[in-house]
């Protein structure tokens, strides 16, 4: 059997390092706490205004390949792995993807290995 995991939000912290920048490059601005998240895109649930900052986050080099991993996420992979089943990950970059494919790839090697 074949199973597909997701990078962001299951074994990458994305939400995490996300609000984690924005509190520190804009700690007087709104922002949407981590429980009230209710989008697939963290730039959908922001207002109009402030979707360049948010923007300007996440396609920075750097922040796809030190997103911090979730615990359990190697972990369960494995335990998956030695069951026998097929596992891949399965994530998509960014439509502005300079950084984001590349660095999608470096952090599943770092932090997963190269197999």
């Amino acid at each position: 059997m074949r199973i597909l995991i997701d990078m962001d939000g299951v074994l990458a912290d994305f939400d995490g390092a996300f609000l984690k920048c924005w509190r520190e490059l804009h700690p007087e601005k709104f922002f949407i706490p981590l429980e009230e998240r209710t989008t697939f895109y963290v730039k959908e649930q922001y207002p109009d205004d402030l979707k360049p900052l948010v923007s300007e986050i996440v396609w920075k080099p750097g922040f796809f390949r030190d997103l911090p991993p979730i615990d359990g996420g190697k972990r369960a992979l494995t335990e998956m792995d030695e069951l026998g089943f097929d596992v891949f990950i399965c994530t998509s970059p960014l439509s502005t993807y300079r950084n984001c494919v590349l660095e999608k790839f470096e952090w599943v090697e770092e932090y997963l290995g190269p197999r």
